[in-house]
Formats: C-alpha cells, sequence, structure tokens
C-alpha cells in the first residue's frame, strides 16, 4: 500500500533548529525537502570525514581478517604442526557485521561518550592492517633474495668482500650460457678468474670475475653480453644469510598469523564499533541539514513530508519538546512531488525491489506491489516448471535465509528466489517433471495437464493467454486509478474500451475452439462497438476536427502495440522449453554411459554437471525475463514510477536501525493539527 503523505512546514527560533531536527531524526518520519545551498562548518565535517573514512577502513579490514584468518591457521598448522600457540583460538560469527541493530534515537546519542574506546579499537586495527600489508611485501623480497643467492652457496666467503681493493676488481652476477660461451671465445681470458655456478635456471649461470685494476677496462666488456651484476652487503656467506633469510621468514609468518588473530574482534567490539560508526554518520548528517536550512536573522523554516497517519503523534510531540515552534499544514498542489512511502505484507515486501528498479509509485500512480508479487510468482515457476529444481532452490534459498540470514536486497532476491522455487514446484506438479523425467520413468509423478515438449502448441498458447490476462490486468488498473481520481470519462473512454475489445477477442478465440458460432458472433459484435467507440474517443482532447480524425485512427492502431505486447509472453513458452529439453538431453547422455559402475558414477556426474547449468540459466532466464514482462508489458498500462522513496532524515545510518519514538506516543486528541 503507497500511504498518502501530507506536507508540513515547522517555524522557530533559531536556538530550537537543532533541537528539532534531532527530534524528527528520532521519529524516522520526516523527509526534508526545501533546503538552502549552506555550507556546513567545514572543519566539524572535515573532522567527522575524515574519523569516519577511518573507521570505514578499520571494519573493513577487520571483515577482511575475518575470512582470512581461519586459512591462515589452517596453513600454519600444516607447516609448523608442532607449535600449538593458536590451537584454541575462536573465530566470531562472520554475520555480526551484516546484523542491523535496532536502538531508540537516545542510546545512539550516547555512543558520543564513547569516542575514546572505539578508536583504541580503529588505531589497532590500522596498525594490524599497516603489518597485514607488510609482511607479505618483506616475505616476498626475502625470498627473492634467497633465490638470488642461492646460485653462490658454493662460495665460501661473504658476497661483501668480493668488491674493490687497492690493486684488485671483483664482480659477480648472472649472464645467459650461450653469451658467457661467446665472451669466452671473442678473448683470452688468461689475465682474469672466471668462476662459474650452476644455477635453478639453465638459461642463465652465476659468474664472479677478479681481476686487476689495470684490466678494468677489459673485464667492463663482459656488460655488452646481457651480464647482469648482484651487489650484496652481507658480511656473511650466501648458504648462512639464506639461512638467516629463511628464519627471518618463518617468524614473518608466525606473526601474519599472530597479527591476523589479533585483529579479532569480539561481539562487543563490534557492535561498539558499529553503532559509533552510526553516529558519526548522524553527527555529520545533523551538521549538513542545519547548514541547508533556510534561515533568517531571528527565525529557521524546515519544510518536508510527513507520512499522512503519524502526522498527530508527531505533531503531538514537536509541541511538547519545541514549544516555540510553529507547524503548518500544507495543501499538495500539482507541481508538489510527494515521496513514495510502500508498505506491505512480509510476503509482498521483497517484490518492491523489483518494483524500485522500474521505479517508487509517482504522485497518481497506486502501489502496483501486490499484483507484481503475484504475476512474478506464476511466471517464474512457469519458466522452470520441474519438481525436482523446485525442491532444490527452496531447500538452497531456504537455508540461505535461516542460517546466512542475509539483510537488504541480498534478502528480497534470495526470498524472490525462494517464493518462485515453490511456484517451480506447483507447474513441475502441472507439467509432470523431475529433473526433466516423467511419469514413464519415476511412476509416482502425476500425469502432466501439459507435455512442454510433447504439447508445445498447447504450451504456447497457456504462455500467449496468462499474457492476455497479464495485460488486461493492467487495464484494469488503469481503470480503477483514473476512477480513484475521479476521472471517469477518462477511465471509461481509455481503460473500459480496450479491457471489453481484448474481451471480445478472447470470446471469438474461445467460440473458434469451442466450434461456437454464437460466441464468435458475439465477440465479433464486441470487437466492432468498441472499435468504433474508441475511434470516436481516442481523439476527444485534439484540437481541430482533422487532430480528433488522427487521434482515433491513432487508438485504433495502438491495438497492434497490444497484440506485439501479447506476443512478448511466448518468452514464457520458450524458456520454459528450452529448460525441459537441456533436462531430457542431461538425462539422455547419463542414460548412454550406463551400463557398469564406473559408467554410472560417470552418468550422474554428466547429469549433475547439465542440471546444474540448466537450474542456473533458467533461474537468470526467469528473474530477468520476469522483470522484463513487468516494466513493459504490464507497467506500461497504467503505472509511471515517477516517484522517489520516502528517506526520512536520519536514515542513513548502515548498522542501526532506529526505533521511532512515535511508537511510545499516546495521542492526545485534545492536540489541534492545522
Amino acid at each position: 500500500m503507497n500511504k498518502r503523505m501530507q506536507k508540513v512546514s515547522f517555524r522557530g527560533s533559531l536556538n530550537e533548529l537543532r533541537k528539532i531536527i534531532e527530534e524528527l531524526k528520532s521519529t524516522g518520519a520526516f523527509e526534508l525537502s526545501s533546503f538552502n545551498k549552506g555550507v556546513a562548518d567545514s572543519e566539524i565535517v572535515e573532522e567527522y570525514s575524515t574519523t569516519l573514512a577511518r573507521i570505514n577502513a578499520a571494519i573493513e579490514f577487520a571483515r577482511q581478517s575475518e575470512g582470512e584468518v581461519e586459512r591462515a591457521l589452517k596453513n600454519h598448522v600444516r607447516n609448523f604442526p608442532d607449535d600449538k600457540t593458536f590451537a584454541n583460538i575462536k573465530i566470531p560469527n562472520k554475520n555480526l557485521f551484516n546484523k542491523v541493530e535496532t536502538i531508540e534515537y537516545h542510546e545512539l546519542k550516547q555512543y558520543a561518550d564513547k569516542e575514546d574506546k572505539a578508536m583504541v579499537i580503529v588505531d589497532k586495527l590500522e596498525s594490524a592492517s599497516t603489518r597485514y600489508h607488510e609482511i607479505p611485501t618483506t616475505i616476498k623480497k626475502n625470498r627473492e633474495m634467497i633465490t638470488s643467492l642461492s646460485n653462490f652457496v658454493s662460495l665460501n666467503i661473504p658476497l661483501s668482500e668480493l668488491g674493490e681493493t687497492e690493486n684488485s676488481i671483483a664482480m659477480y652476477g648472472l649472464i645467459p650460457v650461450l653469451q658467457l660461451e661467446k665472451f669466452k671465445s671473442d678473448f683470452d681470458l688468461e689475465k682474469i678468474i672466471l668462476g662459474e655456478f650452476d644455477t635453478m635456471d639453465s638459461e642463465n649461470i652465476a659468474i664472479v670475475i677478479v681481476a686487476h685494476k689495470n684490466d678494468l677496462p677489459f673485464v667492463e666488456i663482459i656488460n655488452n653480453y646481457e651480464f647482469t651484476r648482484l651487489e650484496f652487503n652481507f658480511d656473511k656467506t650466501a648458504k648462512e644469510q639464506i639461512k638467516i633469510l629463511e628464519n627471518e621468514i618463518t617468524k614473518l609468518e608466525r606473526e601474519y598469523v599472530y597479527n591476523l588473530v589479533n585483529s579479532l574482534l569480539s561481539g562487543e567490539q563490534i557492535r561498539l564499533l558499529k553503532h559509533y560508526h552510526d553516529f558519526v554518520i548522524n553527527e555529520l548528517d545533523t551538521e549538513i541539514i542545519i547548514a541547508s536550512t533556510i534561515k533568517t536573522k531571528d527565525y529557521y523554516v524546515l519544510n518536508g513530508w510527513i507520512p499522512e497517519g503519524q502526522k498527530k503523534k508527531l505533531l503531538q510531540l514537536i509541541k511538547h519538546v519545541c514549544p516555540n515552534t510553529k507547524a503548518k499544514l500544507g495543501k499538495t498542489v500539482t507541481l508538489d512531488a510527494p515521496p513514495s512511502m510502500v508498505v506491505n505484507s512480509k510476503l509482498i515486501a521483497p517484490y518492491q525491489s523489483v518494483t524500485n528498479m522500474y521505479g517508487p509509485p509517482g504522485k497518481n500512480d497506486l502501489d502496483p506491489n501486490p499484483f507484481v508479487a503475484f504475476f512474478y510468482f506464476v511466471f517464474f515457476g512457469l519458466m522452470i516448471g520441474d519438481i525436482g529444481y523446485g525442491i532444490l532452490l527452496f531447500a538452497v534459498t531456504l537455508f540461505i535465509i535461516l542460517k546466512i540470514k542475509p539483510s537488504g536486497g541480498a534478502r528480497n532476491l534470495i526470498m524472490i528466489i525462494c517464493m518462485g522455487a515453490i511456484s517451480t514446484i506447483l507447474w513441475g506438479i502441472f507439467f509432470g517433471s523431475f529433473f526433466g523425467l516423467g511419469n514413464n520413468e519415476i511412476a509416482i509423478l502425476p500425469t502432466p495437464v501439459i507435455d512442454p515438449v510433447n504439447d508445445a502448441m498447447l504450451f504456447l498458447g497457456l504462455a500467449l493467454g496468462l499474457g492476455l490476462v497479464h495485460i488486461i490486468a493492467g487495464l484494469s488498473l488503469h481503470f480503477y486509478n483514473l476512477a480513484s481520481q475521479r476521472k471517469i470519462l477518462d477511465a471509461l473512454f481509455d481503460a473500459a474500451f480496450k479491457i471489453w475489445f481484448l474481451a471480445g477477442i478472447i470470446v471469438v478465440i474461445a467460440g473458434m475452439l469451442l466450434d461456437t458460432p454464437t460466441l464468435v458472433t458475439y465477440g465479433m459484435w464486441a470487437v466492432a462497438i468498441m472499435a468504433g467507440l474508441i475511434f470516436l474517443t481516442a481523439g476527444r482532447k485534439k484540437k481541430g476536427i482533422f487532430g480528433k480524425l488522427a487521434g482515433g485512427f491513432g487508438g485504433i492502431y495502438s491495438f497492434v502495440g497490444y497484440f506485439s505486447d501479447v506476443l512478448s509472453y511466448a518468452r514464457l513458452f520458450a524458456l520454459g522449453l528450452v529448460g525441459a529439453v537441456v533436462a531430457m538431453v542431461a538425462n539422455s547422455m547419463a542414460a548412454m554411459m550406463f551400463g557398469s559402475p564406473i559408467g554410472y558414477a560417470i552418468g550422474i556426474l554428466v547429469a549433475m554437471i547439465f542440471h546444474t547449468f540448466n537450474i542456473a540459466l533458467c533461474l537468470l532466464s526467469a528473474y530477468i525475463h520476469n522483470a522484463r514482462l513487468q516494466f513493459v508489458e504490464f507497467f506500461s498500462k497504467f503505472y509511471s514510477g515517477a516517484g522517489t522513496i520516502f528517506t526520512p532524515i536520519g536514515s542513513a545510518l548502515v548498522y542501526t536501525r532506529i526505533r521511532s519514538t512515535l511508537d511510545d506516543i499516546v495521542l492526545n486528541e485534545n492536540i489541534a493539527v492545522s
């Protein structure tokens, strides 16, 4: 149901501005509409914004460490089986950050006193995050160093001693084997000492060159042979330094795990961090609202919208806490665009996410969600139509809902699929299909009313018939919407005539199928009469005789679009048929491999792969094409979707939901509402 909204304006002294904003936030029932382009105190905004960015980064790392620590602990146990340091570590519930808690507004404000505790946690996580990124980088550098040093393990002197002395020069590094061979063939190496060491890379070789300083120009020629000079400053041999680096890597790996474990937060710490995060968001929002409020030297003006059903309680609250503030209820005029506040049952509410992708209800729109829910449910199951697929989808989505407990848009999607799974089971019974098998293979399955493969034309007729019902439902809602706005003639001419025209076509088709000429005659008369009336009324708002004639012909021609819309529902047939055929192919391919234990195992595996692919494809198609039918064929008949969602001030919180203070107010009927 789309709740009616009431325009309201508050005016009061400037010293009450912050207080009324806080009170309005506590109600969750006021959306600010008119505002000034003021600039909030840059110092305060910058301080809150910086704090918020730090908290967000800390929470993101805490989430990341929760996901990483389990894998790190397993690696640690595998690499260090005798180390029991982390044997009793308990990983907290990973859903704690996703949980949204409902609290009182005054409880949120109390987190101002918990800043120090919250920022201690942030500081701790920031330090841990720094080490989290530093340690792998250091380990990588050490391993690269070990790789380089391993080429010189047979040297028994520190590489740092292979440098320049008073009379000699020494260089060491890597050179391609073929280039070294060419260098040795190009020059007489009698005056230099060349040591060669095999490497793990067969294409390169490690060398040490020692020569007298007088021969330096000759020695440097080797740079022209792709020689890569290395320099180490260790006072140890390569073998000794490798051991030191390996020990350091072991320590770093232990520190990496300890750092992650130390980053784990208790449930109470997570709760503190989440609520303090939302406290900062709320304070920042308040500063921006104050700066954006229309103000004079003596008073402020706050204009906005409140749900009509809550206006008495809200005005009673404001009168009590801000007695010097005056409230004025305004009349909604033509140019007003009140926000949309849609409230539905738990079964219908998930489908609001589908409607909102198109657009929330506009000023004159009725709430389409109950009708979207019904047709989405019906079409979803029709496009999959298999008992086995439905049971599997229902089990998986029910597990996610009960165990993982998603929230927001993710929960809506899972709920839609879960309800669609029930529809899939029902249509699967109608089609007599269980993972593509019928009652010929499984005797307990019901006899199909329609076999999607063998009764393809009946299936197509069913899809088109449902499409026609969907379109007529849209036109009926258009009629109701116009009539409720007291536009009776528009409702009659623009909706009722079209409904009767389509109803006449249905009667004609029924008469032809039932071989009843009388029905065909009645239907033809209905179509002809409605066509004439549509021709006479469609151009009524046009100017001049030619404009009215053009409008009349346009009204008749518009039914070409209606026939095109009906044909669009053939996608229900096509997707349902493709899913049934792929399921049959999966079973046939599996059956071809049966005959031996290995054949059965391979056949079942092949069937599982094909069915998994088919379920995924059917699920994606059922969601997307279903939405397309609602948006293009259904909404185009009656719904604008030009509204905006009601967004009360104080609702931008991420981890917290504020319980409205209006829930506790006992209405005083003596309070005047003007």
